[in-house]
This record gives structure tokens, C-alpha cells and sequence, in this order.
């Protein structure tokens, strides 16, 4: 079986040019790391 794998940006406090954290915590991303300006890498 092969998996895709996808990484996306997203925010602390919801941007229009990024994703929405709380949609992609309810498909099940983790956050990976976190920037000192609140960007989110998810995975």
C-alpha cells in the first residue's frame, strides 16, 4: 500500500493565505514545528 504524504502552513491565529488549523487537526495533521511568528508546519 502506498501513502501519500503532504505537508501544509498554516497559523495559530487563522490567516486568509493559510490553511485553517482547526480543519486540519479535524482530518488529522499533526503539527510538526512551529516559526517564532505563530506559522505552523503541519504533516
Amino acid at each position: 500500500m502506498e501513502y501519500i504524504r503532504l505537508c501544509i502552513l498554516s497559523a495559530a491565529k487563522r490567516k486568509p493565505f493559510l490553511a485553517d488549523p482547526k480543519f486540519l487537526k479535524y482530518k488529522g495533521f499533526i503539527i510538526s514545528d512551529e516559526a517564532d511568528n505563530g506559522i505552523q508546519l503541519w504533516y
